[in-house]
This record gives C-alpha cells, sequence and structure tokens, in this order.
C-alpha cells in the first residue's frame, strides 16, 4: 500500500498483529501480509490514532472526533462533542472495559461505554491546549499543556512541572518500565522527571535543532525516539569497551570471575584487574620470591579472597593488600599449574 501512515499501535492479545492508521483507512499486519481492515463496516477516510484493545481489537479516531472500535468483526462508534473548528481528537487509551480516555485539544475526556456520555476530566486551565496524557504504572494521570505537565493526586489536578521552570511547555510524557518519565519539550529536545525536577537528557549525538515527535518503548526496554532529523534509539544497556586506556593491565584477556561483593576480576597477560563500579584497579604483583603470577586461573572465594597460581610460590591468595602463599597436603606433590581453581559448597 502507498497510504501514509499516521499510527501503529501492536495488539494487546500477543498475537503478533499491528494496526496501522493511515490516510485511506485501517490496515492490519498479521501473518507477514497487510490487509485493508473495515470496508464492510464502511471504514473509509482518514484513521489518525489508533491504539489496542484490551479484549482483541483495535481503538481509532475516525475524521478527527468520532472514537471507534472494531472488535470481532463489528463496529462500534461515539462521537466526540468538539468544543471549536480545532477541538480534535489525538490520542486514546483504555482506562477499562467501560471508560475510555480520550485527549483532546481541550482537554482529558472520559467515555462511558455503556452510557455513551463524555465527562471533561481536566486540566483546570481553560481554554487549555493540551498534547499529550498518561496513566502511569500506578493508574495516576498525567497530560502535558500549555501551562505544563499536571499529574492528579487524589483526585485533584496539580502543576507538577509549569512551563515557566523549563522555557516552553512538554509536547508529550512517556513512561519506561523502570518507572521513569520522560518528556519532549518543545524545542528543547528530549528530558526526564527525577525528583521533581525535570533534566535536560545528555546526549552528546542529539541534534541540536531537532523536536521530538513521539516516543515508544519496545518489550526489549529500547527507547524510541521520533524526531524531526531521524529515529533514535536509546539502548537500556549497551556494550562498553575497558581497555588499557581505562586502566587495565593489559588488552590481553585470559580469563574473567566475579567475587561475591560485585567486583570483576580479570586475568590479563599482565597480571590481574579489578573492576567495581565503573573503576578498574590493578594488583600489584607478588614478592620476586613467588615468582610469576599464572593469571589464566583465578577465583574469587565466598570471603572474598583471591586464589591463582604463581611460577615458583604454587598456590597463591591476594588479601590485605598482599599476595600470600598457600601449603598444600602433604603428600599432594608437584600439580604443575593448574587450568582451574573452584571453591565448592563446603
Amino acid at each position: 500500500t502507498s497510504d501514509a501512515v499516521n499510527r501503529m499501535a501492536e495488539e494487546a492479545e500477543d498475537t503478533g498483529s499491528l494496526w496501522i492508521g493511515t490516510g485511506e483507512g485501517l490496515l492490519r499486519y498479521h501473518d507477514h501480509r497487510v490487509s485493508r481492515v473495515g470496508p464492510q463496516q464502511a471504514i473509509t477516510g482518514a484513521v489518525g490514532v489508533v491504539c489496542a484493545a484490551q479484549g482483541g481489537g483495535a481503538w481509532f479516531v475516525l475524521k478527527s472526533r468520532q472514537v471507534a472500535l472494531l472488535r470481532d468483526g463489528r463496529l462500534s462508534a461515539w462521537e466526540f462533542p468538539a468544543t471549536g473548528p480545532d477541538d480534535v481528537l489525538h490520542q486514546i487509551q483504555e482506562a477499562s472495559a467501560s471508560n475510555l480516555l480520550a485527549l483532546a485539544r481541550s482537554g482529558l475526556y472520559r467515555l462511558d461505554l455503556p452510557l455513551g456520555s463524555w465527562t471533561r476530566l481536566g486540566p483546570p486551565d481553560e481554554p487549555a491546549w493540551c498534547y499529550s496524557m498518561l496513566s502511569d504504572s500506578h493508574d495516576a494521570l498525567w497530560a502535558c499543556s500549555g501551562s505544563g505537565l499536571w499529574r492528579v493526586v487524589d483526585g485533584r489536578w496539580r502543576l507538577a512541572v509549569p512551563s515557566k521552570t523549563i522555557g516552553e511547555p512538554p509536547e508529550i510524557v512517556c513512561q519506561t518500565r523502570d518507572g521513569q518519565l520522560w518528556l519532549a519539550v518543545r524545542g528543547r529536545g528530549l528530558h526526564r522527571l527525577q525528583g521533581g525536577q525535570v533534566v535536560p537528557f545528555p546526549e552528546l549525538s542529539w541534534p541540536a535543532v531537532s523536536e521530538v515527535t513521539d516516543l515508544l518503548e519496545d518489550r526489549e526496554g529500547n527507547l524510541w525516539v521520533g524526531t524531526t532529523e531521524g529515529l533514535f534509539r536509546l539502548q537500556p544497556r549497551h556494550l562498553r569497551v575497558i581497555s588499557r586506556g581505562n586502566g587495565l593491565s593489559s588488552d590481553n584477556t585470559l580469563t574473567v570471575t566475579e567475587g561475591h561483593d560485585g567486583t570483576v576480576w580479570v586475568g590479563s597477560s599482565a597480571g590481574i584487574s579489578g573492576i567495581k563500579d565503573g573503576q578498574v584497579t590493578n594488583l600489584p604483583p607478588p614478592d620476586p620470591a613467588l615468582g610469576r603470577v599464572f593469571a589464566m586461573v583465578i577465583c574469587a572465594d565466598r570471603q572474598d579472597h583471591l586464589w591463582s597460581w604463581a611460577s615458583e610460590g604454587g598456590l597463591i591468595t591476594f588479601g590485605g593488600g598482599g599476595w600470600s602463599r598457600r601449603s598444600l597436603s602433604a603428600g599432594t606433590g608437584n600439580l604443575g599449574a593448574p587450568r582451574g581453581l573452584y571453591e565448592d559448597r563446603q
């Protein structure tokens, strides 16, 4: 299809389906095929906002002011009572089996499905110019308007972040699985809400002139950021290289183990290094009488002593700032350099 895509939503029932709102109607992607949905129900024209329905099917907005539910081949629709020509619906979210939240320019509304009635919930600034809403993991309501970021506390709307404190209105609010609230501030990029303060996201590669247009967290915890300068992906985990440039004794890594205090011990061709809280500490070499540490073999025990093997001293441990030799039982004989060390449960 050559239709312009307006919005997409993944089906709530985990069927692998994707609902797509386009300038020419509603599409569904399923089993690697795209099909047009709804001609038999006379779904024509632009489909703007799309939202997955918890019981299957999809919610969507028709003609900017009509909320519709398509489920099991049946179409139900409710007309939004707009207050003016610019009062269009641009976000919907299923609150329960009998209620739908809908955000228009004039505010946040609740649609009572059995009654078919609309109730304006807020925010209290009127005339409002609302941009985005969120029902967070604690079922608290948030809304972005020209006045700032609003939150409903104990049934009352409170201005959590006034626009004047950040220079421009927040236009998008999003929460990731770790509970972090993200804000897109007009003309100022991506921000985070931390301790009641809005903190700019310090990303060096962020285009200075870009506007954030959408935020989405996927199932792997990546935050996708749509901007006027391209699509960005923020990953919660990324590959970090630790080498001699970070203080490691050598780039030639031979073995890695973890201590009970969380220290990662690295044996290399130049010795043994510990990494904790992002800091690298290189252990001093043993006394010359013990010979050279055989760093291919290291083990951290429950008391956080580090065990290894020395060319002249045999089995050695590090503790108290230095290395010491450990005696083997009589009759053990010359074992030679071991290939591994392991502490059992006894």
